[in-house]
């Protein structure tokens, strides 16, 4: 018989609530996101290379390239070539549209920057991100999750929330990936 091995064993990183939340982001540019949170632990960088993002994640290099663009384009991803590969750094101050208070003031599309960890954050263990059995959806909602847990084991986000949130089209699939986890 096996031992036991602690979810955490691998490391994890921080993953941010209000970065989750982002309706504006589809559910492969979150499992990314989610991806470099886990590898950057209690930092803000990481430096996985392609190959083996692409393997851990189960998605071609179309895909990564188109979802990663999305996250740079948004401000919440920072890309930079070194000599030795590419260094992602999650960017801490994130891009917020129509506050309450912007409204309010008749400006509804005025750019605001808040910090990442404002609307609060979990911890994403890198083995799960690592896992190779479960699809990058399923991984993007254990992320959802991790990010409302904060620093307990708890969340209760309403599966209509989750769905809406991460653009799941349907019970069916929800089911089929949440089923994984």
């Amino acid at each position: 018989m096996g031992s036991l091995v602690s979810i955490n064993s691998k490391g994890y990183g921080k993953i941010y609530k209000a970065f989750m939340r982002d309706r504006g982001l589809p559910i492969l540019a979150k499992t990314i996101y989610a991806y470099f949170c886990a590898y950057a632990g209690c930092g803000t960088q990481a430096y996985p290379k392609r190959e083996k993002i692409l393997r851990d994640l189960g998605v071609n290099k179309d895909t990564y390239t188109k979802h990663l663009g999305l996250l740079v384009e948004r401000g919440y991803i920072a890309k930079e070539r070194t000599t030795t590969g590419n260094l992602y750094t999650i960017l801490q101050s994130i891009p917020a549209y129509s506050t309450p208070e912007t409204i309010e003031a008749g400006n509804s599309d005025l750019l605001v920057f808040e910090s990442a960890a404002a609307h609060g954050f979990g911890t994403v263990p890198k083995l799960v991100m690592l896992d190779q059995t479960l699809s990058p959806q399923a991984k993007a909602i254990y992320a959802y999750f991790t990010s409302f847990a904060g620093a307990g084991t708890t969340a209760v986000p309403r599966r209509a929330t989750i769905m809406r949130e991460l653009k799941i089209g349907s019970l069916g699939t929800y089911y089929r990936h949440f089923n994984q986890l």
